[in-house]
């Protein structure tokens, strides 16, 4: 199940800081990264940004990393922020 339009966002946001190097340090990116593994189900969360050859026979988009990781169906992205 895909997260809603507005959480999808969030996470696509996310996922391309990670991935275009938005972010001033180490302890920023650590954090945007936990964000994205608490809050999608996929066993190699982070395996999709940093090893998407694993995955994806292409570079995959922010967009592509989200939709191969959705929220599973109880669960908000919010909810696994602590929000």
């Amino acid at each position: 199940m895909s997260p809603p339009p507005s959480e999808r966002a969030e996470l696509i946001r996310i996922v391309h800081r990670i991935m275009t190097g938005d972010y001033t340090s180490e302890e920023k990116v650590d954090r945007l990264v936990a964000d994205f593994q608490a809050a999608v189900p996929h066993p190699r969360a982070t395996g999709l940004i940093f090893w998407p050859r694993d995955e994806f026979d292409h570079d995959p988009t922010p967009e592509e990393v989200v939709d191969r990781a959705p929220l599973p169906r109880d669960r908000t992205l919010s909810d696994s922020l602590g929000e």
